[in-house]
């Protein structure tokens, strides 16, 4: 997708163009990596207090790493990391949560071969002043959405859509006509996926 069509760089977000994800075996691998990631952060600051205590006691390196590390904090609390470090870590592992979990879609769906822009925000971010969430009414709840406008030069790099579950050839009509008011000449198809409304 062209950059002329991603939030910009500004509106507190990190956006992400990519496919979504079907296998319930990379889904689970790639939500690991973010909690990975966070507990690295924390063994590497366990590893810098382990080597500091033995650097002061070198018989602190044939004794058990948590013990150590625990007793020099207790016996040195100023060089206990702040919660600055941690909170870092943290808000890290939230916004690589929040780009992971948009992409991770029910295997009933694979053949939809869905992409998605994904645009994280964190709502305490100061950023989010200038550009709050709206709400459109729902069927049951309100959903939040973030709006863009999409210059209108040229038309969305479009070349298929798929209509989802519960479309019907009215739906396809409706959708064509309004693909063609934004200078889109394309026919949606149904989704094949069967669904039933409860």
């Amino acid at each position: 997708m062209s950059k002329s069509y991603r939030p910009p760089a500004d509106s507190g977000t990190l956006a992400l163009f990519a496919p979504c994800v079907y296998d319930p075996v990379q889904k689970e691998e790639l939500l690991l990596d973010p909690l990975r990631h966070f507990q690295e952060e924390v063994t590497r600051y366990r590893e810098r207090i382990f080597k500091e205590a033995c650097e002061r006691n070198p018989e602190n390196l044939t004794l058990n790493r948590e013990r150590v590390v625990k007793e020099f904090l207790d016996a040195n609390p100023t060089r206990r990391a702040s919660v600055e470090v941690f909170q870092a870590a943290v808000t890290d592992t939230r916004v690589d949560c929040l780009r992971i979990a948009p992409l991770l879609k029910n295997s009933a769906f694979v053949e939809e071969n869905e992409w998605r822009l994904v645009l994280p925000i964190l709502l305490d971010c100061p950023t989010m002043l200038n550009n709050p969430p709206q709400f459109r009414v729902g069927k049951t709840t309100l959903i939040p959405y973030i709006a863009h406008p999409f210059p209108v030069a040229a038309p969305l790099p479009i070349v298929d859509i798929i209509l989802g579950p519960g479309s019907d050839e009215n739906s396809v009509f409706a959708a064509q006509r309004f693909l063609k008011s934004h200078g889109l000449d394309l026919t949606p198809r149904l989704s094949k996926v069967p669904y039933r409304a409860s």
